[in-house]
């Protein structure tokens, strides 16, 4: 487990630090090679028609990249964002310094707010180990007024079958 007081070489991308490059990052690039996938096919489309949209890539890019056209205009945002387990296994690093992890967040955070509607909600995925102090960051974004409820899934191997079976998700609301 990493401390907070460990040295390492972690670039923070915000507005303060590498602002440079964070520059270079934030230029719009949606819709640039987007592709429409549809029932009759996929297609290569420059527009959006209203549709509901799945972004795949690095949140605060994509988000900053939307905010001039859609500020206060999203309904709804979900995000399985990475949940700081101290692991720098492939696909993804997962391991951060805790304030690293929380200034990242809060960047993101902060762009998701000016682009969700006032009636919009946004779901956060995550494990325990930064939870609360995503709620407490959350509720100082938000509003704490806004708050509507934690969904925890209790995981489990099903009963009587052979270690590395697919898991089940046990959820409930608390």
């Amino acid at each position: 487990s990493s401390s907070d007081t460990e040295r390492r070489n972690e670039v923070l991308l915000n507005e303060k630090l590498a602002s440079n490059q964070i520059d270079l990052l934030l230029e719009p690039k949606c819709f640039t090679n987007s592709v429409l996938h549809m029932k009759s096919g996929n297609s290569k489309t420059t527009k959006y028609n209203g549709e509901s949209l799945l972004i795949k890539g690095n949140n605060l890019i994509a988000m900053s990249s939307l905010l001039p056209r859609f500020s206060g205009a999203i309904q709804c945002m979900y995000w399985d964002t990475l949940y700081n387990t101290s692991s720098d296994q492939v696909p993804y690093n997962d391991s951060f310094k805790h304030s690293t992890w929380l200034t990242m967040m809060k960047n993101r955070l902060e762009v998701a707010f000016n682009l969700l509607k006032s009636s919009g909600i946004i779901f956060v995925q995550l494990d325990s180990n930064e939870m609360a102090y995503l709620k407490v960051m959350m509720d100082e974004i938000f509003g704490r007024q806004n708050y509507m409820a934690t969904i925890t899934c209790k995981v489990k191997a099903p009963s009587g079958v052979a270690s590395g079976a697919q898991m089940v998700f046990d959820c409930s609301e608390y």
